[in-house]
């Protein structure tokens, strides 16, 4: 578990690099209007939060949480899973979507990660107004109520992997409960290209370069 916890943060400082250089600092994409400050404190990392984007004219900061598809390198999945619950300790804990003590406003989706030998080539990066995903779920009656109701259900009765609800049409997400990992987190999963249809997502750079 250490050593995959060690490789994953590898990974993770890797793509951190890759949009630094590509896209957080490519004065061809931003004017000076937006400044990117990369985080590297620990007890803001803890409150969901890899990097502060500021708008230099408004002063208005934008807390973000990157969030990479580090697993499915070189595929592109329509979907992304967001958090609910997870099992630490043998305890339920609160999954990042609606914990109360993440100061994060929006979410950096990575996806489409193209990498050969050991170097990122290109990503799709999508921002996702935390918000606005909320109460999106709010208007389907998925408060987090309900939701808690489905996750009980789901652990008591183990009612593994996909599972289709009433709230979401298929064409919208489903939720899935993951039974091969020690934390066992149960996650809404969403389609992001209709995110970015209802605006509640946005896709930010994509770069199409095709491994050879």
């Amino acid at each position: 578990m250490r050593s995959k916890f060690i490789k994953d943060l590898k990974e993770e400082q890797k793509v951190s690099q890759f949009l630094d250089n590509n896209y957080y600092n490519d004065k061809n994409k931003f004017d000076d209007r937006f400044t990117f400050e990369r985080i590297f404190s620990m007890q803001l990392q803890y409150k969901g939060v890899d990097l502060i984007i500021t708008d230099n004219k408004s002063k208005k900061k934008y807390y973000i949480d990157e969030k990479a598809q580090l697993h499915y390198k070189n595929k592109s999945l329509p979907t992304f899973a967001f958090e609910l619950s997870y099992i630490k300790e043998q305890t339920i804990k609160e999954g990042w979507l609606f914990d109360t003590s993440k100061i994060t406003n929006k979410y950096f989706i990575i996806t489409a990660i193209q990498e050969k030998k050991n170097q990122i080539l290109s990503c799709r990066l999508i921002s996702i107004d935390r918000e606005k995903l909320i109460l999106f779920l709010q208007e389907k009656q998925l408060y987090r109520e309900k939701l808690l109701e489905y996750e009980q259900d789901f652990r008591l009765n183990k009612r593994y992997n996909k599972q289709f609800i009433q709230e979401l049409n298929t064409n919208e997400g489903f939720l899935y409960f993951t039974n091969h990992l020690a934390e066992q987190p149960i996650n809404i999963v969403l389609y992001l290209n209709f995110l970015i249809r209802k605006k509640i997502g946005k896709e930010l750079f994509s770069n199409n370069l095709q491994i050879k």
